[in-house]
C-alpha cells in the first residue's frame, strides 16, 4: 500500500486505499489495526472479492492460525480475506465487525452466550501447537506480596491454575474484545494473545477486571456468567471444583493487574490511587469466596 509512521499519522491516502489507524495507542500495542477503504474496483483474492471496507492488522502469525481455525469452526469471529506474511510479522486482513464492546451492554443474554462460545473455545483440540507464554503469572505473584492474605490466597489460586491441562485461551478476554452485533450476535476479536492456559484465565480476566471510571467490575452479571459456562461443560467437571477454578483465575487476573504504587499489564496507564484501592478491595472481595 505505502510506507506509513503511524506514531506520527493517524490516516493516509493513496490512489486506491484511504488508511485509517482506530487503534488507541494509549494501549501500547505491538499490533496495529487499520481501516481499508477501497476507492476503485474491489480488491480479489484467492477466497473471493474483498468488501469496500475491512481492517488490515498488524499481527503474529499465532493469530492468523488461531482466527482461521475458529472461522473452521463456526465460532463467531471475524471473517478472514487473506493475510500476508513477512518473517516474524504478519499482515491479517479481516471484517470490520459493526458492533458495541459488550462492556458498554447490560443485556445479560448476550453476556452468557460469551460465556458459552468460550466454553466452545475451550474445547478445541487446534490443528496446530500455539507456544505463548503468559507472564500474569509473575506480575499476580509481585501484588500480592505485601498482604498476607493476599499472598495465601495467591499462592492457593495458583496451585489449583496448575493443576489444570491447558487449553486454547483467547488470552486477552478484556470486555472490549467482544463485540455485539445488531442481531444480538457475540463476536470475539483481537486474538494475538490466544494459546495454551487454564481455562478460567479468560473467565478470570472477562469477570473480574475494574473500570477506572466507576470502580466497579465491567461485567454486570457475573454469576449468570459464571453459571452459563458452568452449564456448557457439567458433564466435565463438578461445580464445587468449577467454583473454586473460576475465583482462582478471577483472583490471578485481577492482581496481575495490580501492584502498590503502580498498575501493571500491557496499559500503560497512570498510578491512580482510587483505582488501587477499588482494586485491593476486589482482590479481597474475591479472596473471600475463594477460601478453601
Amino acid at each position: 500500500m505505502c510506507s506509513i509512521d503511524w506514531d506520527d499519522e493517524i490516516e493516509a491516502e493513496s490512489a486506491d486505499f484511504h488508511l485509517t489507524q482506530f487503534q488507541d495507542t494509549a494501549f501500547s500495542s505491538d499490533y496495529k489495526f487499520v481501516k481499508v477503504t477501497t476507492k476503485g474496483e474491489p480488491l480479489v483474492s484467492d477466497n473471493g472479492s474483498f468488501p469496500v471496507i475491512f481492517v488490515a492488522k498488524i499481527t503474529c502469525e499465532r493469530e492468523r492460525q488461531t482466527i482461521l481455525e475458529m472461522n473452521r469452526l463456526g465460532i463467531p469471529v471475524p471473517a478472514v480475506y487473506g493475510s500476508v506474511t513477512n518473517g516474524s510479522m504478519t499482515v491479517l486482513y479481516e471484517e470490520l465487525v459493526d458492533g458495541r464492546e459488550i462492556y458498554h451492554d447490560p443485556d445479560i443474554n448476550h453476556w452468557t452466550e460469551l460465556a458459552r462460545t468460550l466454553a466452545r473455545v475451550h474445547s478445541v483440540i487446534p490443528s496446530f501447537r500455539s507456544e505463548k507464554t503468559f507472564e500474569r503469572i509473575r506480575d499476580a505473584r509481585a501484588a500480592c506480596q505485601s498482604k498476607a492474605r493476599l499472598k495465601s490466597s495467591f499462592d492457593y489460586a495458583l496451585s489449583r491454575l496448575k493443576a489444570k491441562p491447558p487449553h486454547l485461551v483467547h488470552g486477552d478476554m478484556f470486555p472490549t474484545n467482544a463485540l455485539v452485533k445488531e442481531d444480538g450476535t457475540v463476536v470475539l476479536i483481537d486474538w494475538a494473545d490466544a494459546g495454551f492456559a487454564s481455562y478460567v484465565n479468560d473467565l478470570g480476566r472477562l469477570t473480574g477486571m475494574i473500570d477506572m471510571e466507576t470502580l466497579r467490575p465491567f461485567c454486570p452479571c457475573e454469576d449468570a456468567v459464571r453459571d452459563a459456562y458452568y452449564e456448557a461443560v457439567r458433564d466435565k467437571i463438578v461445580y464445587e471444583d468449577y467454583v473454586h477454578d473460576f475465583y482462582a483465575g478471577q483472583f490471578i487476573e485481577t492482581a496481575a493487574y495490580y501492584c502498590p504504587g503502580e498498575l501493571r499489564g500491557p496499559f500503560a496507564i497512570p498510578s491512580d490511587r482510587r483505582y488501587a484501592e477499588a482494586v485491593r478491595g476486589r482482590l479481597m472481595e474475591i479472596a473471600a469466596k475463594l477460601t478453601p
